[in-house]
């Protein structure tokens, strides 16, 4: 079995959590590239496989006589094969320690087992040092088997003043530790190595997150959004920003080791028919061409010509035709229903009663907007949710590039200017960071300096909203 490596234990058994879909109640599992040895006595055994969402599981038995040996092969039968309908999945979200190439051989196995195309291995920080150190960093930090690779990145800076941050594709690590609340500087710098950066935990239950997440949305630097984690996806926060007309990619990741295995959520991206898929990946999450997943497949499209993360252009009075499909490996449960939601509210609906699904609405319309296509799913025995959602499609109208919800933009404004208030008078022993005894110290002696710095983009934010609320009012 594979050596999975947990924070600095190594271990070739690993418990599944209960939000993962499992045939037996024996939920200690291993992982294997392809070929397993073991001496058994002898006996009937019986033998589970899984690898990913795209595979039906195997579930069959084997019979082993005594003093001999028993070669059992098996071909994983495939419910789906994105791959080659150009869309990879990814996780944007694993930590896990590179210090050597050594260790990718068993990291790049495990994410292979769970399908896994672009596993982004993220350094993580806060104020008083980094951890999960990676040996190497661009092209040169990448290590790929085919078209699953590791990709280097990070989750820094990270506070529970303005959030966790992600930086995808870095070709070298971003830290400013004595200028740390600065967000803007790293994302300004993320943005000039080709990265794509956006926020962890993007649902907002994290303190901060929300506050982190507007400041930058209003400088035009945040990509995308880890709305999906732990099996649920969140869009309180999302979907505000949406509805000021900021544009986000929803992303999903597992924050692994500490909350989920790799691929217990995933971002798939449209990369097509590219020649460097990798890089295309990237591209495509930037740019929107994504869905967020725990196991529904989606597809969605507006007027046959844009789909997600993409823009149609419609004169007042057009019609428009959406339509969203979604798929759902019956190994892992059933769909019950596809919602195409806009501006935050469901416009339409349409139960599911199998693996498959399919909705189209036509709609007539008179103003610009963003519409997201949700699958909701249920796991027989399972409390967790299954559910996807697709980035939007954006629609804009007799020429108005913005999709904001008009009549919604002063009340999510005054709220956000009211949060990012809060953020100014935060005194120190509120931070309570995460590793506190490394980053305690710093803020003990640091803490007002930095945050009296960031009082002007924080005003900046906060000049930008009432800007926006005041074009609404227009």
């Amino acid at each position: 079995a594979i050596a999975v490596r947990k924070f600095d234990d190594v271990t070739r058994t690993y418990l599944l959590q209960r939000s993962i879909v499992w045939p037996h109640g024996n939920r200690t599992v291993f992982y294997a590239d392809g070929t397993y040895r073991a001496n058994v006595p002898a006996g009937r055994y019986r033998l589970l496989a899984t690898k990913g969402i795209e595979y039906r599981f195997l579930d069959t038995t084997v019979e082993v006589a005594p003093g001999r040996t028993t070669t059992k092969r098996f071909t994983l039968e495939r419910f789906a094969n994105m791959p080659a309908e150009g869309w990879l999945s990814g996780d944007v979200h694993i930590h896990s320690l590179r210090q050597a190439r050594t260790d990718n051989t068993p990291l790049l196995a495990q994410v292979r087992a769970e399908d896994v195309h672009v596993a982004n291995i993220l350094k993580m920080g806060n104020v008083g040092r980094a951890y999960f150190p990676q040996y190497a960093w661009g092209r040169d930090g990448r290590h790929s088997q085919g078209s699953h690779a590791l990709v280097p990145g990070q989750e820094d800076p990270r506070t529970l003043v303005l959030g966790h941050t992600i930086h995808l594709n870095l070709t070298q690590p971003i830290r400013f530790p004595d200028d740390y609340l600065n967000y803007q500087r790293v994302f300004e710098a993320a943005a000039a190595q080709g990265g794509v950066s956006g926020f962890a935990h993007g649902s907002g239950g994290l303190p901060g997150t929300t506050q982190g997440m507007t400041m930058q949305a209003t400088t035009g630097l945040l990509d995308f959004a880890e709305v999906m984690q732990d099996s649920q996806i969140g869009t309180q926060v999302w979907y505000a920003l949406l509805n000021l007309g900021f544009r986000i990619a929803p992303a999903a990741g597992t924050d692994y080791p500490y909350i989920d295995h790799p691929g217990a959520v995933r971002s798939y991206v449209h990369t097509g028919a590219a020649e460097t898929p990798l890089d295309a990946w990237f591209a495509g999450l930037e740019q929107g061409r994504t869905f967020v997943t725990n196991g529904p497949l989606l597809r969605f499209s507006a007027n046959d010509a844009a789909g997600m993360g993409e823009t149609l252009r419609l004169a007042r009075g057009d019609e428009l035709v959406l339509k969203g499909s979604a798929a759902l490996n019956p190994d892992i449960g059933r769909l019950v229903r596809l919602d195409v939601v806009s501006q935050g509210q469901v416009v339409a609906s349409q139960p599911a009663a199998s693996d498959k699904a399919m909705l189209t609405t036509r709609l007539r319309v008179h103003e610009s907007g963003w519409y997201v296509l949700h699958a909701v799913g249920e796991r027989p025995g399972h409390g967790a949710p299954i559910e996807a959602a697709s980035a939007p499609v954006y629609v804009e109208v007799a020429g108005d590039t913005r999709t904001w919800k008009r009549d919604a933009v002063a009340a999510i404004t005054t709220r956000l200017i009211g949060m990012l208030e809060t953020v100014k008078h935060t005194a120190p022993e509120q931070v309570a960071d995460s590793e506190a005894w490394h980053s305690m110290p710093v803020w003990q002696r640091d803490f007002a300096r930095q945050l009296g710095n960031s009082r002007t983009r924080i005003d900046a934010a906060q000049k930008a909203l009432r800007d926006l609320a005041e074009a609404a009012a227009r």
